[in-house]
């Protein structure tokens, strides 16, 4: 476990890991989300992949997902 103090830094080693450990599937690296934030983007996973399908932009940010320049954070209640 490896905590950084600039986002920046963060990036950088996820990206270099990722691109050495491309083919070994026994190692991996990845961000370390809450449960509250994993469960978030799996919802909003779903809807990403709708609205790729229908041809929008769609990317996810920690618990928000973006579509087409807008944001929307998943919501308990609705």
């Amino acid at each position: 476990m490896v905590r950084f103090t600039r986002f920046k830094d963060c990036e950088l080693i996820l990206g270099r890991a990722n691109r050495q450990l491309q083919h070994n599937r026994s190692h991996s690296v990845q961000q370390d989300f809450s449960d509250k934030v994993r469960k978030h983007r799996q919802i909003l996973g779903e809807r990403m992949v709708q609205e790729r399908r229908n041809d929008n932009y769609a990317v996810i940010l920690y618990d928000k997902l973006i579509v087409n320049d807008q944001v929307y954070k998943y919501n308990d209640i609705t």
